[in-house]
Parts: structure tokens; C-alpha cells; sequence
């Protein structure tokens, strides 16, 4: 499981919005290029508030490992293959290379419209969001 440090920034009801810093061990994480974090700059995570932080309080942040492939493989892989089976589709029933790039690009556009749906029930569904493990400091 990954765990990370971050402060409130914002609570929304009973969420909490958490800005998190890049950490050392982000130099030496193989993804580091196509996580948000690795590249140096801050994510904001909205977590449950499980434990009435406030603003300015430090928590921990978990994510299951599980999770994070999942979502690295719906964001970088399933637009990959519905580009290519949109070009071999358009392609295959039209045999014109433009219709191939019209059907890359509806593949793009339908996987978007999936990850898209796919957020909104992962939302709800609180085994597979990064959860507030505990608080680590409490501000003023």
C-alpha cells in the first residue's frame, strides 16, 4: 500500500481536500513521467474526512497497490487498444485509410466517455478510493 503525507486545504462536508507534495521517493519510481507528482508538481486528492481534520491538519493518505494499476492500466491501456481496434475497424469496413484515423479517433473518444462513467462509480465506491489513514499533526 502507498502512503503519502499532505495538508488540508479545503473540507467540503464530510471531504476533505488534500494538497500533496512530490517525496524523495518519487526520483525513483518508475512512473514518475506520467504521475503528476513525479514531474514536481502538487495533486490535490479528496478524500473522506475520517477523522474530522481540519484546514492546515497533516494526514496520511493511503492507496491500496491494487488500485493504483488498476487506474494506470484504464488510463494508459484501454485508450491504446480502443485507438488501434477503432483504426483496424474503420479500416476493415471501409478500406480507406481516412476512415481508419476517424475510427482512431472515435476509439479515443469512447474511451473517454468510459473512464469518464468508470470515475463516477469509482467515486462511490469507497474500497477503491484513496483513504485518510490518520492524522499526523493538527494545526493551531
Amino acid at each position: 500500500m502507498e502512503r503519502e503525507v499532505g495538508k488540508v486545504i479545503r473540507i467540503k462536508g464530510d471531504r476533505a481536500e488534500v494538497l500533496l507534495h512530490s517525496s524523495a521517493a518519487c526520483g525513483t519510481c518508475g512512473a514518475r513521467f506520467s504521475c503528476a507528482l513525479g514531474t514536481g508538481v502538487d495533486r490535490i486528492m479528496t478524500v473522506t474526512n475520517r477523522f474530522h481534520a481540519k484546514v492546515g491538519d497533516q494526514v496520511e493518505i493511503e492507496l491500496t497497490e491494487k488500485t493504483r494499476i488498476l487506474s494506470a492500466l484504464l488510463v494508459f491501456f484501454m485508450p491504446l487498444v480502443l485507438i488501434v481496434a477503432g483504426y483496424f475497424l474503420g479500416t476493415g469496413i471501409f478500406h480507406t485509410q481516412g476512415s481508419g484515423i476517424l475510427g482512431a479517433v472515435l476509439g479515443f473518444i469512447i474511451s473517454g466517455v468510459i473512464l469518464w462513467m468508470v470515475n463516477k462509480i469509482a467515486i462511490k465506491n469507497q474500497r477503491v478510493n484513496p483513504h485518510m489513514k490518520r492524522l499526523l499533526h493538527q494545526h493551531g
